[in-house]
């Protein structure tokens, strides 16, 4: 499954104030980079009612890349909860086109959730917008933020400023450990901690926000399979790995800093050896690393790191109600032809071992879209904290494990 290279945005405000039209010229400005530099790797599609005249007229005097569309007809298929006219017209009219966002007034901000759990969409301010696009662009590897924009930037840079402050206080700690004649390995242990682990969390968290946005864009489309699941699982695997071990890595680094003496496999941010020794010699640092806080954080990173890590793979599914009767092959097999994904409809002549294997595969898969139909949950993962039994939504909030454990990590060096 290819990703959609072009995000396509409905301005559906009257008319932007002097602040929200600098953030639409920034807009265009990348659009124009992604065109004329990049060779359209992707692109960013601004879209206007044509009932606004006065606005298009506006993009026309500043210059800004613009399409009019034709307002579309509001049926039914938009519930009772939207109730004012415009709204449900711009709904409407993205429906129609497929696109992905909509700009809207501050009032209607409270609509998001709805209307992101009904349609798969988008829906927020053009603040909101630019980091949506930061987002699409470097899921194509463009490393762009608005905030510090740089063409032809690179992630490290890219993140880099993102990360300023912290990696500011990681620069300050190997410049007064180099000062005082420490060894190069305990330096090299701080420089790998700020300069190639956290980049790299928040490189994977982007990467999955990226395939989250893809995937809303195949479920509007009526995408009947798991869009993007693959991709979804692989970056969520790797992510938790790199996050929990950036609080591992930060242990390393107290260790050899404050010279504990431990050995690198006695080591690690739950570890009782580290601990104990730990609160011996800097109670404070201790105090951090055994905070309720920090094991409420760490228990619940734990759980889906060392799944990935030891035990398999977390792949978030879908809870379903068990039928009181499972469907026959035959259901199965009438499905699948509904669909168009009967394997014996494929010319297989001679191979009929593997006509039937793959007829087996697809008849799952059948199986579970049909099961999916009545579902109770989604995007769930089981987990087992203090002896009681939950599941998590790790694609709920991407961004939490990345807070969450940098929040511990800045309290760690500050110390």
């Amino acid at each position: 499954m290819n990703p959609r290279r072009a995000l396509q945005v409905l301005i559906g405000i009257e008319q932007p104030s002097p602040d929200g039209w600098s953030l639409i010229r920034a807009i265009d400005n990348l659009g124009c980079h992604l065109h004329h530099d990049l060779g359209d790797v992707c692109d960013i599609q601004l879209l206007v009612p044509k009932g606004n005249g006065s606005l298009i007229s506006q993009f026309e005097v500043w210059g800004i890349r613009v399409r009019a569309v034709e307002p579309a007809f509001v049926n039914e298929g938009i519930g009772p909860e939207i109730d004012d006219p415009s709204l449900r017209q711009a709904i409407a009219t993205a429906r129609e086109q497929d696109w992905d966002y909509i700009v809207v007034p501050d009032e209607f901000l409270s609509y998001i959730d709805v209307i992101e759990r009904q349609f798969h969409m988008r829906l927020g301010d053009l603040s909101f917008l630019l980091r949506l696009i930061e987002i699409f662009v470097r899921g194509f590897g463009v490393a762009w933020s608005f905030e510090n924009p740089v063409f032809n930037d690179s992630f490290n840079h890219l993140y880099f400023a993102e990360l300023q402050e912290t990696v500011a206080e990681g620069f300050l700690l190997m410049n007064r450990l180099t000062g005082k004649g420490q060894d190069s390995s305990t330096v090299e242990t701080v420089r790998s901690l700020f300069f190639n682990r956290l980049p790299h969390v928040c490189y994977s968290r982007d990467q999955l926000l990226f395939y989250l946005l893809q995937r809303e864009a195949e479920l509007r489309s009526g995408a009947n399979r798991q869009p993007f699941a693959f991709e979804l699982n692989y970056h969520l695997n790797f992510h938790y790995i790199l996050v929990y071990g950036a609080l591992d890595h930060a242990a390393m680094v107290v260790n050899e800093v404050c010279q504990l003496g431990l050995s690198p496999k006695q080591v690690g941010a739950t570890y009782e050896s580290f601990q104990k020794k730990l609160k011996a010699s800097f109670p404070e640092l201790y105090g951090i690393f055994s905070s309720s806080e920090t094991a409420k954080i760490v228990a619940r990173l734990g759980q889906l790191r060392h799944l990935t890590a030891h035990r398999g793979s977390i792949n978030p599914a879908t809870l379903v109600q068990i039928p009181d009767r499972e469907a026959t092959n035959e259901e199965l097999d009438a499905y699948l032809s509904e669909i168009g994904q009967d394997p014996r409809l494929l010319d297989f002549a001679g191979v009929p071992d593997t006509q039937e294997l793959l007829l087996e595969i697809q008849r799952s898969f059948a199986k579970r879209e049909l099961l999916e139909r009545n579902a109770l949950d989604s995007d769930i993962v089981p987990v087992e904290i203090d002896g009681k039994c939950a599941y998590v939504r790790p694609f709920e909030d991407v961004t939490w494990p990345y807070r969450a454990s940098l929040n511990i990590l800045r309290q760690i060096i500050r110390e």
